[in-house]
């Protein structure tokens, strides 16, 4: 919901209600797919205990949370939370946007 909501909010506030510049069903879900990524690496550091001490998130929580939505889940190894590499995937992607 803050995601849709941030998005309206730039288009009001940003492009000036510019019917030419409505956000693209594309560009939305790229934003989407950036922002749950970007919640699932700051996750992946709040394992951390040196830094988070007893705030730190527990590896099984997180795994958990995050398994069953991670692209390629069948190709990760047993230490995948650690891997910068992972992404959350969700579904596939319009042709041309694989990069």
């Amino acid at each position: 919901m803050h995601l849709i909501w941030k998005l309206c909010c730039e288009w009001k506030i940003m492009q000036n209600e510019d019917p030419e510049r409505t956000i693209t069903e594309n560009k939305a879900h790229q934003k989407w797919g950036s922002t749950i990524n970007k919640h699932f690496h700051l996750e992946c550091l709040m394992m951390n205990r040196v830094k988070y001490g007893k705030k730190l998130l527990k590896q099984e929580l997180v795994e958990k949370t995050w398994w069953r939505i991670l692209q390629n889940q069948d190709s990760l190894g047993d230490d995948w939370i650690r891997d910068t590499r992972v992404l959350v995937g969700i579904g596939e992607r319009p042709p041309g946007q694989n990069h």
